[in-house]
């Protein structure tokens, strides 16, 4: 189903990983688009030449995230010709340590709950969804290492 089209492809950052200037994303996606519809709205992302599938753990409080993986297992595209990027939550309003914050155990809790509701071995980019003042950029960095 992949085509170039039109589409105009960048790298990510200084990364050689090509991805379209255009990407879907599915922030509340649950509450605002029925999943026939989410399913049609990445099939024409896909025709028109979007790779990059963008989510997050706190949206819809993972529930996007899950919806995100059963949209990919409808449209049933090869893995490899898809970016799959998620982000890691920092607010401190859930559960202390494990669900907050871009410490090294978050970090890692996170990824591991994302790819479960994501039905997915790997991701290809998890961001930091937000500035955590709370923790060393140091620890930040060892976490995403």
């Amino acid at each position: 189903m992949f085509q170039k089209a039109n589409m105009e492809y960048r790298n990510l950052g200084n990364t050689g990983l090509l991805v379209s200037v255009l990407s879907y994303g599915n922030a509340n996606s649950r509450n605002l688009i029925p999943f026939e519809k989410q399913v049609e709205i990445a099939k024409t992302c896909l025709q028109n030449g979007i790779n990059l599938f963008d989510t997050a753990e706190v949206y819809t409080l993972g529930q996007d995230e899950e919806d995100l993986g059963r949209v990919l297992k409808e449209i049933n595209e090869p893995r490899e010709r898809l970016v799959i990027t998620t982000k890691v939550w920092t607010a401190p309003d859930f559960d202390i340590n494990s669900t907050s914050g871009t410490n090294k155990k978050h970090i890692k809790e996170s990824v591991k709950g994302s790819l479960k509701r994501l039905q997915l071995d790997y991701v290809d980019v998890v961001f930091a969804h937000s500035y955590d003042e709370n923790t060393p950029i140091e620890e930040i960095v060892r976490g995403f290492h």
